[in-house]
């Protein structure tokens, strides 16, 4: 079973007083990362070796199927 699934699966348990109480933190803690994110200073920090074995891996699991949101499409599901 995938995650999705077995979070469809919970959410299908929830009565809908819990489900709403669930809605509300996960929209406060989305909105919550999004002002993070716009708050967050420019990195100027040299890019150094530990930075560039964590690119190369993200890399990998980009290649290997991993998914991605775009900036964009994450502020408009906040």
């Amino acid at each position: 079973m995938t995650a999705k699934e077995k979070l469809r699966q919970l959410v299908d348990e929830l009565s809908e007083a819990e489900a709403a109480t669930e809605l509300k933190l996960w929209s406060a803690r989305r909105s919550g990362l999004v002002a993070l994110m716009d708050s967050a200073p420019i990195d100027d920090e040299p890019f150094t070796e530990q930075d560039e074995a964590a690119l190369a891996e993200g890399y990998d699991e980009l290649a290997a199927g991993g998914q991605t949101v775009s900036v964009d499409e994450f502020r408009r599901q906040a």
